[in-house]
């Protein structure tokens, strides 16, 4: 006799796997260009998005099949999404219906009212998207989230809940009558962006929604794609047209700056030699009263002049390294307070 319950547990998961091998009917979404850029500030009235169309997170094909019975409707959790693209910068704006916020300090980043945008920046390695790679991302946008407000949760192997080597992004929001508006800059640049043949990358959004503060896990979840399992198969995700991309190079040093850098070296010199011609009679005074070795005495006295004409050089290398150090530590801190 057919065991239903075995089928029925088995038709469920090839419905969830289907969109893995369907890439050539992958949903794209337009990133047009715009400028000037809005303002990653939580306002949707900013006239850079006036002439973009939303993408509509509407309906029960949009639900993971797991919520389904929870899902009241669109009041309880759907969404507009709108993305851009100005310069190196990815923008994207969402307007959320949500009948309550509700995202405790003391649950994950996913288990309360917050966006998840996943990124597979490189189409052209011919990977399967079976597994995340590091060009792969799952990064959680936190409106609501009091330690911080966004976070990657996913980059490859080895990379969960922390930065993922990124930072700069922008998060903000505002609270409206039945829902929050949601604004993010990502910069793109420190991506490495390898676009298709049809300048397409991999993309989506998910929304986490948490009505009841005890809850420990999600109690809604829809996805932009209609696509699920995104967190485990990147080939699930839908497509982002963002064109041909060229990774921006390293901006050679200005010329005043290289001739600022000789000048300073030429000066040190000139201070070397013109102690060096003053410091004879000293030298040949404090060389009879030691009874050290003239030679000895202009070496310490050359010494001491070679580090007095380069103490900016040597004071910049120091500050440098500092600085390098300083950053690691912001980078950390912009995580929390972004």
């Amino acid at each position: 006799m057919a065991d239903f319950g075995l089928l029925r547990r088995l038709g469920w998961l090839a419905l969830l796997a289907l969109p893995a091998f369907a890439g050539s009917n992958d949903p794209v979404i337009p990133c047009p260009s715009v400028a000037p850029a809005p303002r990653a500030d939580g306002n949707p009235g900013d006239p850079a998005w006036r002439a973009i169309a939303p993408h509509r997170l509407l309906g029960v094909d949009h639900v993971h099949p797991r919520y389904r019975a929870d899902w009241t409707g669109d009041d309880d959790l759907s969404a507009s999404l709108r993305v851009a693209r100005s310069g190196e910068d990815l923008y994207l704006l969402l307007e959320v219906r949500d009948d309550r916020i509700v995202h405790e300090a003391s649950r994950s980043w996913w288990v309360g009212d917050s966006v998840e945008l996943f990124l597979r920046t490189d189409l052209e390695s011919g990977e399967s998207g079976e597994r995340y790679s590091n060009d792969d991302y799952q990064i959680i946008l936190m409106p609501f989230y009091p330690p911080q407000r966004w976070g990657v949760c996913q980059r490859g192997p080895d990379v969960p809940y922390s930065h993922g080597g990124l930072r700069g992004l922008e998060v903000a929001h505002t609270v409206v009558e039945g829902g929050y508006v949601l604004e993010a800059r990502i910069p793109l640049w420190q991506f490495r962006l390898r676009p298709d043949a049809k300048g397409l990358i991999g993309f989506d959004i998910a929304l986490n929604d948490v009505d009841d503060p005890a809850a420990t896990a999600q109690q809604s979840y829809l996805t932009l794609s209609g696509r699920f399992d995104l967190h485990l198969l990147p080939a699930n995700f839908a497509r982002l047209a963002v064109g041909t991309w060229q990774p921006p190079s390293p901006a050679p040093p200005p010329s005043t700056a290289r001739l600022a850098d000789w000048i300073s070296v030429a000066l040190g010199l000139l201070a070397v030699v013109l102690l060096a011609f003053l410091a004879r009679r000293l030298v040949r005074r404090i060389a009879r009263r030691t009874r050290v070795g003239a030679a000895t005495v202009a070496l310490g006295f050359v010494l001491v002049a070679a580090l007095c004409g380069f103490a900016p050089a040597i004071a910049s290398a120091v500050d440098a390294r500092a600085a390098r150090g300083r950053f690691a530590a912001e980078v950390d801190e912009a995580v929390a307070l972004s």
